[in-house]
């Protein structure tokens, strides 16, 4: 498998200057737009971080997000492939997120409430259900601005997925229809939020049991 490391330009474009963060889907960098002469976040992704008809699945559904326009959510601007390795390339937002750094108090807990409401709300009135949210996909910049990201692109490696099922979603914000392979909507991403903010609010998930599932 192609090693990329700091200093590659992917596509003649991307210069990759920092790594940003590694999981089981693949890797995030820091990189400059060399075409717009911006900085961008590339997620390139592993084989772990799609199935058999992971190129195509990418393609829809970054079309699908590339859609969406709202303050609260990062933008996807490019997709494409070195080597038969796919890549996203999304706005960088110069920010942490909630599992790294909680809020601090009751009142930032509501701001980020209110911020990732809106984003849910403009999300699923475009028709896309983001599947996996959790405090490590909202990311939040040091003016307060709350940033979701990850729309069921690029899963987390705690995520559970089949490429044909599309079971996806860490399980401890797991909706229990999305659990059990059943349809799901929107609400699914409302219960994963609920899971968020008691965790945010309590310090501790509302449903820890040792199986997960259970």
């Amino acid at each position: 498998m192609t090693e990329f490391a700091t200093g590659a330009v992917l596509n003649d474009r991307y210069r990759l200057e920092a790594v940003l963060g590694r999981g089981g889907a693949g890797t995030v960098f820091q990189a400059h737009d060399l075409e717009l002469d911006r900085d961008v976040a590339v997620k390139i992704l592993t084989s772990l971080g799609f199935g058999t008809d992971g190129r195509a699945r990418l393609q829809q559904e970054a079309q699908a997000i590339a859609k969406l326009n709202h303050p609260n959510i990062v933008a996807v601007y490019d997709v494409g492939e070195v080597d038969n390795i796919p890549f996203i390339v999304m706005e960088y937002v110069n920010g942490q997120d909630l599992h790294r750094r909680a809020p601090d108090g009751f009142s930032e807990i509501v701001s980020v409430a209110r911020q990732v409401s809106l984003a849910l709300q403009h999300a699923h009135e475009s028709g896309v259900i983001h599947r996996d949210l959790k405090p490590e996909n909202v990311l939040v910049q040091s003016d307060g601005t709350a940033k979701l990201v990850d729309f069921g692109i690029a899963r987390s490696v705690a995520s559970r997925m089949t490429s044909e099922g599309q079971i996806s979603g860490t399980v401890f914000y797991l909706a229990p229809e999305l659990a059990l392979g059943q349809d799901y909507d929107g609400r699914a991403d409302l219960y994963a939020l609920g899971v968020m903010l008691y965790e945010l609010s309590v310090g501790s998930l509302p449903f820890d049991h040792r199986d997960p599932l259970w």
